[in-house]
């Protein structure tokens, strides 16, 4: 007859909330002593295997109910000590039918795969999520460990108390307490971990790093000359002094990550190899970010002179009036040509009437005269030659400048497929080379130009 009143409390314990299962499971004092549990990680799922020891110290004297654990999207489901049975539902819940009397020990494992907390980024994967999780009884000690995959590392990982096994990086242990991590046994232990094949990885960003570091270098050669070319033309280069000062400081920083990389990569430690890799790619192209800003100023800069200059030409309508105004002056006034024709003529009749006979003077001031008006007009078709061909000059750089910078954004997406996967390294390095080859053209034929336009600026031909 004792039985019946557990019988009628495990009822309302499965009609209870999970709050008030808690407080009903913690009144009949069960709790765990200890919660093992092991994590082995996988690329699109984990497996999990849980140990725990139940046991009732004080009264009252037997339990009897439903025990339940909330398990994600678990799956292949295994559990041994009790019956169990899974919900159907989302999240699982995996439920005992469980029973403990005053002074016993029972034995409880879980065996699941789950896949819900693994993301996955540029070949880094991540689980995220609670370790250990809220449960309705007390934990007075849990171990916790991360088994990486086979060839794969752990990288960067919360919280830092965790400590690798044996030294390894491919098992991280977590250990908590209820006196020390008390927080952690009663709200649950949440845990980030980084892991992947960094040993590939680092192969990969220590390429892909290097040559942004050798297009850094080019970009940034090319930003001292444009600063030195600016100063020389009498612009105020200490305006773009600062730019250069953070494009050249980001490629030396650039260059001592890189060697650290090596460095990490000769003793065995690739995590610490891929990291430093990848911070020096992000401060090379940061250096050539800033270098192409002097660069673009140079060209805005030039572009603003050519602009003045062509703006300073007398406008064609000046020159001569257009065929259309003639048309309307000679429809108002008809008669106007005929006078001046009439003129003319008289005027010429008086001048042969009356001229004197004079020697002739081939040095004389009407010849002098006429010498001087036709050495002004050429030197004026030779100054507006000159301001033409300095404007197609300009045109010709302002376009290889943009077919450089399209073939700068196609390295930039040969270089994103190659980090993705969707290229192979030996297809990566011929496309490369090919470009930096159209690249080294197009430099060639501006250094030229450029030459040509410093020189017509100058005074040359």
């Amino acid at each position: 007859m004792r039985v019946l009143p557990f019988l009628l409390l495990s009822v309302a314990f499965v009609s209870l909330a999970s709050a008030q299962e808690g407080l009903f499971v913690r009144e009949h004092n069960i709790t765990v002593r200890e919660h093992n549990i092991t994590y082995s990680l996988g690329m699109e799922s984990f497996y999990v295997e849980e140990r725990m020891l139940f046991e009732k110290p004080g009264d009252p004297f037997t339990f009897e109910g439903e025990l339940y654990f909330i398990r994600g999207d678990a799956e292949d489901v295994e559990v041994t000590g009790y019956p169990y049975k899974v919900s159907q539902t989302s999240p699982r819940k995996i439920i005992l039918e469980f029973m403990i009397s005053t002074g016993q020990k029972k034995r409880v494992s879980l065996k699941y795969r789950r896949s819900d907390l693994i993301t996955e980024k540029d070949g880094v994967f991540v689980y995220r999520g609670l370790a250990l999780g809220d449960y309705p009884w007390t934990v007075n000690t849990a171990k916790i460990e991360f088994i990486a995959p086979e060839g794969y590392q752990f990288g960067r990982y919360s919280p830092d108390t965790g400590y690798f096994k044996g030294g390894d990086k491919d098992s991280i242990i977590f250990r908590l307490s209820l006196l020390e991590n008390a927080s952690a046994i009663f709200s649950g232990f949440p845990v980030e971990i980084e892991y992947a094949d960094y040993k590939s990885l680092t192969r990969r960003e220590i390429e892909l790093s290097e040559m942004q570091i050798a297009t850094a270098e080019f970009e940034v050669g090319l930003g001292n000359i444009t600063l030195e070319k600016l100063a020389s033309e009498g612009g105020n280069a200490s305006l773009y002094q600062s730019t250069y000062a953070i494009a050249l400081a980001a490629l030396k920083d650039a260059r001592i990550n890189y060697r650290k990389a090596l460095s990490y990569k000769k003793n065995g430690r690739y995590y610490e190899a891929y990291s430093s890799a990848r911070a020096a790619g992000r401060l090379a192209r940061l250096a050539i970010d800033e270098a192409r800003k002097l660069r673009a100023a140079e060209a805005k800069i030039s572009a603003s002179r050519d602009r003045v200059v062509i703006e300073a030409q007398p406008p064609e309508s000046e020159e001569a009036p257009s065929e259309e105004k003639r048309t309307d002056a000679q429809d108002e006034y008809p008669y106007i040509p005929i006078f001046i024709l009439a003129a003319l003529l008289i005027m010429g009749m008086l001048f042969l009437l009356f001229r004197r006979p004079e020697r002739e003077d081939t040095k004389g001031p009407g010849i002098h005269r006429l010498s001087l008006k036709k050495r002004h007009t050429h030197g004026f078709e030779k100054e507006i030659e000159r301001i033409k061909k300095r404007k197609d000059l300009a045109s010709q750089i302002r376009e290889l400048m943009r077919q450089r910078k399209s073939l700068e954004e196609e390295l930039e997406n040969v270089r994103k497929s190659l980090a993705a996967g969707k290229i192979t390294e030996k297809e990566y390095t011929m496309k490369r080379n090919n470009l930096l080859r159209d690249m080294g053209k197009l430099d060639t034929e501006m250094g030229s130009l450029e030459a040509e336009l410093e020189k017509i600026k100058k005074g040359g031909k």
